[in-house]
């Protein structure tokens, strides 16, 4: 029958540090809260959750507290990793009131679902902004850290 020839895959199991700090970027969209609950399922405790606006809403603020009454403890703050100036502030940020940054998830996105032949350049370059400058200027602060 059909799936047998296919390999057995096995994953070990997953455990971030209690003592650690996890950014997730586009913490309050669809992909980065999936990824902050499961950080928080699987031991993390101190999550910093950015999108450009915050927890600006109702919504938002709720998802915040489900993860603190899940026993994490949350920095929420409104950060646009494009701009470096904003992302070397959030980081500063975290030095300072939280424990040491470890881990980092890229979910931030802006989705436009339109076919690529049919989107227009200055929407093209605002959705490769916030994936691929957010990128680069995550590996520029992050290239001196120790990361898990």
């Amino acid at each position: 029958t059909r799936g047998q020839d296919l390999p057995v895959v096995q994953r070990d199991d997953v455990k971030f540090s209690s003592d650690a700090s996890y950014l997730v970027t586009g913490g309050f969209g669809g992909f980065g809260q999936k990824t902050a609950e499961w950080l928080v399922h699987h031991g993390a405790r101190h999550l910093v959750l950015t999108g450009r606006t915050g927890a600006d809403n109702d919504a938002r603020k709720a998802f915040v507290a489900k993860l603190e009454e899940a026993g994490a403890t949350v920095l929420a703050a409104a950060c646009d990793t494009a701009d470096i100036e904003q992302l070397r502030m959030l980081f500063n940020r975290i030095e300072k009131d939280m424990p040491p940054l470890k881990g980092v998830f890229h979910s931030g996105a802006v989705i436009i679902d339109q076919p690529i032949n049919e989107i227009e350049l200055p929407i093209f370059r605002q959705v490769m902004q916030s994936k691929a400058t957010g990128a680069w200027n995550l590996h520029l602060l992050t290239q001196v850290m120790v990361l898990d």
